[in-house]
């Protein structure tokens, strides 16, 4: 497999608060700008309504779009965390949306202590070039309680867990997961019990806040919430926290993060 560049990206919902700055009518030629200007393989996003998602479908031409809604009908605040990708470089052999909840295949399902239904969506990708496969999860926890988040990074977990033994291959699990790397959360995801040998992309000393509100202030000591993990089997060549604006506004209240990965044993092209 050569090397492709991965992307998770909270675009941030219109809510009837939402300040004029960061309304997605906005915003949206902007996030389009930035992704054509990045040209990322494989996007995970989150937040992503109805609407918005038509239109960023006509927007980025070049990719096609997996993921369902996490209610069951339409109603307020019905985001999806789908998963994009570059149809010439990548064909989609398998995709699937489950709740993070006792009830994973039921739509609109949640667990007990989460305000809305969380999910996440799958996606197993076969790269046109050399037949690999390569599968993707991507999530949107909780924002307020971490006994939620814990619960729904063990379900994810459980289900990376299950796929790779059925079929191992190459894995990446990113998303906003609303928590820091020394929550108990991501020590889950990283502890050597799952046995899914995943780590973080981002290098040491290159991390700070992914949350930045509009206002694109970088905050001393402070880490990000958005995260990009993949396993032993792929390198990772580079890894960056996009602080691009255009005309002083930002395509999001959070930058987005990128990395460049390669499956190991692969010579660069």
């Amino acid at each position: 497999m050569t090397t492709f560049k991965v992307m998770t990206f909270n675009l941030k919902n219109d809510m009837f608060f939402t300040r004029k700055n960061l309304r997605w009518d906005t915003r949206r030629q902007y996030v389009r700008n930035l992704i054509s200007a990045t040209s990322p393989d494989i996007i995970g996003v989150q937040e992503l309504t109805n609407p918005m998602r038509q239109q960023l479908q006509q927007l980025l031409p070049r990719y096609d779009f997996v993921g369902l809604a996490r209610n069951r009908k339409r109603s307020f605040l019905n985001e999806h965390s789908d998963i994009l990708f570059l149809r010439d470089r990548f064909e989609l052999r398998h995709y699937r949306t489950f709740w993070l909840s006792p009830h994973p295949d039921r739509p609109g399902s949640r667990s007990w202590s989460s305000l809305f239904p969380r999910i996440c969506t799958m996606a197993e990708l076969r790269c046109r070039e050399d037949g690999e496969l390569i599968r993707v999860f991507n999530t949107h926890l909780d924002p307020l309680l971490a006994i939620s988040r814990n619960y729904e990074i063990a379900a994810i977990l459980r289900e990376m867990q299950s796929m790779q033994q059925q079929q191992a291959c190459p894995l990446i699990l990113m998303g906003d997961l609303n928590t820091t790397m020394s929550s108990r959360t991501l020590k889950k995801v990283t502890q050597a019990e799952n046995q899914l040998s995943l780590r973080v992309v981002y290098e040491s000393g290159t991390m700070f806040n992914t949350l930045h509100y509009g206002h694109g202030r970088l905050k001393e000591n402070r880490e990000p919430i958005d995260y990009i993990y993949v396993n032993d089997q792929l390198e990772v060549l580079s890894s960056r926290i996009i602080t691009t604006c255009f005309n002083g506004l930002y395509p999001s209240d959070h930058y987005p993060v990128l990395c460049c990965l390669q499956k190991k044993g692969k010579a660069e092209p």
